[in-house]
């Protein structure tokens, strides 16, 4: 017999019908009475509804058992329903204990509990009006409707979320290095795939096959199936994508959770597993064995093996600034970060939670920390352990040395780079080493952001060969298979350097034009499509090195002007690249009148100006040069790396500009000083002090 829901009651409540998309429909699925499995079901099916359900454990709702009056006259049959529930105190009634989460509910009385008894005996023509598995009508306004928000992506025809995944492997295949962030995104060379279209393609691909074709190949992760990505396997970065696809200000649910593998529809009537991923399936339990009335076939996910301890991965601190007192703090991720707790239980920090429940857990506490994440991402500064780690020992060591300023300089330029590097990368973590020339400026001027993009150091290297120092770092920094990246042509750069590092073991990858405005263009191209472009003339060196952390933190690329004069290769980068532009220094303003110009009395000004436009509120700066560039090339990477701004200085005093900005932003606590005595006097240091003070 197929279930039929009144449509006076349907009036009566809010509780919409979940409309699955016309691939569900065509698996069939039958009605109350048992019909069809598939994750699609079909029209009737009893768990169609969008509403909060009894359930158990693993995740499958709990079904009530009915006698109703049968087709014929004085005869009755058995009566399959999903359980709403309220979590709202139902006045007369006595609660029980949802077994998934272990909290009080309420029990929504359904029509089928008065069926076939002396109170409520209608006849089969009534049934066609008021179902079974109706609330009765006085109880109906306590049935609460799931609430899926962006979830309902998912509802995407098949050919969009196809077209995403396509994006989506081809990012993961180009990337550099593929880690998680501090919230569980799948991030690519520093960067989080946060779209939430690309995560309902993720996550609809990780449950269905365990692995995404652009983990293929790669030595960095384990493409599987399962996949597993640094701590999280295949189902937690699955759940970590769909607390990226959901909105951030609705708590993701137990029935949120099933209801969205109903939509997508997962599994299909013709789901075959991969080898390797053991994703398997469970059915509601029949709560009446005994009738000639099968349960409904129903597949649904068996979370029965999932388990999820907050505290094990999101075990770190956040360093954050508070605003009203400009004041740099240290604190636990479990302190800061708003979870929201799906179960009865107060403090589940340390629980280790099971089944659906700790499926959804994960995914809301995804939701939760990327929620922090927006409301703090956007001051520099702002640190969020990566999910696994903790670092709170270092954070609380770097703001117990307030008000400081350290100098890093080598006994030449080359050596500056070297050293820098070693400070900001253990062994083997680099993701790529980016070359540049050591006596000449021109190609180098745009390296600074796609340092910061590759996450690799700068390092700078002589003409004749490639000296043995450099050959060291880059062989300490990267893995045995890592990208090294040149930067400007064989004019530059000889072969020799090239065949040096080939023959290290290296993959070389080198950025040349026919002129330093073409090799400008040539890495932005690299970099990827701009969110920002910073001009700067390619004539002089001052203006594109403040502009390369600014450019960096804009997710920008530098691109050069000849002083007053656009270059069209430049030109024809400008117009294929529709973004906010800005013109650093009055040459480049001069070059493109329509550009932001950003645009000081000299060049200290014109850095501090950039800083004023970029950075509100910095944890640190770098301060180099502005007499010479060769520690401002690898100082400014090491600064754009931190998320700092980089300011210049004379060699023997301290730009009037520099130490103004520094003493007009309270949140600076420190200085990073790029280079030895002889490009900056420890006068300027001694000033530098006095400016945090």
């Amino acid at each position: 017999m197929e279930t039929r829901r009144g449509a006076r009651v349907v009036a009566a409540v809010a509780a919409a019908l979940l409309v699955v998309p016309s691939a569900a429909l065509a698996q069939g699925g039958g009605g109350g009475g048992g019909g069809g499995g598939g994750g699609g079901g079909g029209e009737g099916d009893i768990y169609a509804d969008l509403v909060v359900n009894l359930r158990a454990e693993d995740g499958t709702p709990i079904l009530a058992s009915f006698e109703v009056p049968g087709e014929e006259e004085g005869t009755f049959t058995n009566e399959y329903c999903v359980q709403p529930i309220s979590y709202a105190e139902i006045p007369g009634l006595v609660p029980t204990t949802n077994p998934v989460d272990g909290r009080e509910v309420w029990l929504v009385p359904l029509v089928g509990e008065t069926m076939g008894t002396d109170a409520y005996a209608p006849s089969a023509e009534e049934v066609e009006e008021e179902g079974p598995c109706d609330p009765q009508l006085e109880y109906a306004a306590y049935v609460a409707e799931v609430e899926l928000e962006r979830l309902n992506l998912a509802r995407t025809s098949p050919d969009v979320i196809a077209s995403k995944l396509d994006v989506v492997n081809a990012r993961l295949a180009a990337a550099g290095t593929i880690t998680l962030d501090g919230a569980g995104r799948i991030t690519t060379d520093g960067t989080p795939i946060d779209a939430s279209p690309e995560h309902a393609a993720i996550y609809q691909t990780l449950m269905r096959d365990g692995t995404l074709a652009g983990l293929s190949g790669r030595t960095d992760v384990d493409p599987g199936p399962p996949a597993q990505i640094s701590v999280f396997d295949a189902w937690k970065l699955a759940a970590a994508s769909m607390g990226t696809a959901s909105g951030k200000e609705v708590p993701i649910t137990v029935d949120a959770v099933q209801y969205y593998h109903r939509i997508i529809p997962f599994p299909t009537d013709d789901y075959t597993r991969p080898t390797g991923w053991p994703m398997y399936f469970v059915q509601s339990a029949d709560p009446d064995a005994t009738d000639a009335v099968p349960a409904p076939e129903e597949q649904f996910v068996d979370f029965s093996d999932f388990s999820y301890t907050r505290a094990d991965f999101f075990k770190g601190s956040v360093t954050w600034l508070d605003v009203p007192t400009l004041t740099w703090k240290v604190s636990r991720i479990l302190d800061v970060v708003d979870f929201q707790n799906l179960t009865a239980t107060e403090d589940i920090d340390d629980v280790e939670l099971t089944g659906v429940l700790g499926y959804a857990q994960l995914a809301d506490d995804v939701r939760s920390a990327i929620l922090y994440y927006h409301e703090n991402e956007v001051i520099e500064g702002f640190y969020f352990d990566v999910i696994g780690e903790d670092t709170t020992e270092e954070q609380i060591a770097k703001l117990g040395t307030s008000d400081t300023v350290v100098r890093t300089a080598g006994q030449d330029r080359i050596d500056t780079s070297i050293l820098l590097s070693q400070e900001r990368f253990e062994p083997d973590t680099a993701g790529a080493a980016v070359i540049v020339r050591a006596d000449e400026f021109p190609d180098g001027l745009a390296a600074i952001p796609l340092s910061k993009k590759l996450d690799a150091p700068l390092l700078l290297t002589n003409t004749i060969h490639n000296s043995g120092k450099v050959l060291d770092e880059v062989e300490r920094v990267l893995p045995d298979d890592g990208k090294v990246v040149l930067v400007g042509g064989e004019a530059a750069l000889p072969a020799s350097i090239e065949t040096t590092f080939e023959a290290a073991g290296f993959e070389v990858v080198r950025h040349a034009g026919t002129d330093r405005y073409d090799t400008a263009v040539k890495v932005a191209e690299a970099i990827g499509t701009p969110a920002s472009i910073m001009l700067a003339t390619g004539v002089n060196y001052p203006d594109a090195l403040s502009g390369g952390p600014a450019a960096a933190r804009m997710n920008g690329v530098i691109i050069l002007t000849k002083d007053g004069v656009m270059p069209a290769v430049s030109a024809d980068y400008l117009a294929s690249n529709a973004v906010p532009t800005y013109a650093l220094g009055g040459p480049a303003a001069a070059a493109s009148p329509g550009a932001q110009a950003i645009v000081g009395t000299n060049r200290y000004d014109t850095a501090a100006k950039v800083a004023t436009e970029f950075f509100e509120y910095p944890f640190g700066v770098g301060v180099a040069s502005g007499e010479n560039f060769p520690d401002a090339l690898s100082g400014g990477a090491d600064a754009a790396a931190q998320e700092w701004p980089l300011l210049l200085t004379y060699q023997d005093r301290l730009s009037v500009y520099t130490g103004l900005w520094i003493s007009d932003h309270e949140s600076v606590v420190t200085v990073d000083v790029y280079g030895g005595l002889t490009v900056i006097s420890d006068a300027v240091v001694d000033a530098l002090y006095a400016a945090m003070r």
